[in-house]
């Protein structure tokens, strides 16, 4: 694959050289009706792809001495997917694929706990200072609603689990062992 000659020849010498750690941002799986997403199968399907899609990136950059992380915020997202379905359309935008405030903030707290081994400061539970300076990328140009601090709570919960402790989605589970 021309991508991960790219990755191993070009880019590994630089991170390598820099010292640096890669952090690769495991995106999450979507579904919009609109559109022909049938070679996906359903989001556990979609997101076992992306899994695997990274875990390959980071194979490439193993065998050439980096020591890659990857936060899996894919995960992160199918487990609120597969335990609280209604709270998982809240992490979309209005396109129904970037994130939303919430689907961000939980974002940043896997990425933050993958490259520290915390969570960020428990003071960014107030989402509303948080956002305060951020763009916000809306279609409409309406603003999205921010997540309340028992939301900010819960989606630092659920990055605890994934990042931290490794917590793996029971219907990811199921689609691996198929």
């Amino acid at each position: 694959l021309i991508s991960s000659y790219a990755l191993s020849s070009l880019y590994a010498p630089l991170l390598k050289g820099a010292g640096s750690t890669p952090i690769l941002f495991m995106t999450w799986g979507y579904w919009r009706d609109n559109m022909d997403q049938s070679e996906l199968v359903d989001v556990p399907t979609f997101t076992k792809f992306l899994y695997d899609g990274y875990h390959y990136y980071a194979n490439v950059l193993e065998q050439v001495g980096c020591k890659p992380k990857i936060a899996p915020v894919g995960l992160a997202f199918l487990v609120i997917w597969e335990e609280n379905f209604s709270f998982w359309k809240k992490l979309f935008g209005e396109d129904k694929y970037h994130p939303s405030p919430h689907g961000t903030y939980l974002a940043a707290c896997v990425i933050y706990a993958t490259i520290h081994d915390h969570l960020p400061p428990s003071s960014t539970r107030f989402t509303n200072q948080v956002f305060s300076r951020s763009r916000g990328m809306q279609l409409s140009g309406d603003p999205q609603p921010l997540p309340t601090e028992e939301e900010a709570i819960y989606l630092r919960w659920i990055a605890k689990r994934v990042a931290l402790r490794g917590y793996i989605p029971k219907s990811f589970l199921a689609v691996s062992s198929e």
